[in-house]
């Protein structure tokens, strides 16, 4: 294990720390050229866009979440790509049960 000293402690560095938990947010990046583009007008497909994920790391708080390239290697294991499944099928969830349109409309009882 891996020694690192915090505010005069030495904290043992656990394995199960590596492991990705739970994917909590996805964000696209853009390169100061490609931002250009998009701001400029519809870049259709051409764009090289990129994500980062943030991800919550196994047996650590939420406040130890990190944002991680879209091509780090347990993004593209069998395992990150179940987080990412995970992530996209509560995403879909979420938007489908607070669409607008299946609020009902308030009864004009007057």
């Amino acid at each position: 294990m891996h020694l690192f000293i915090m505010f005069g402690e030495v904290v043992k560095w656990k394995q199960v720390w590596t492991l990705p938990h739970r994917l909590l947010q996805k964000r696209l990046l853009l390169s100061p050229r490609e931002c250009d583009k998009y701001h400029k007008g519809p870049a259709g497909d051409n764009l090289g866009c990129h994500y980062e994920w943030l991800v919550k790391w196994r047996s650590l708080d939420y406040e130890h979440a990190t944002w991680e390239l879209e091509n780090a290697s347990f993004l593209c294991s069998p395992e990150g790509l179940g987080l990412i499944r995970d992530y996209e099928n509560r995403r879909r969830t979420a938007r489908s049960t607070s669409r607008v349109d299946k609020v009902p409309q308030k009864q004009d009882y007057i």
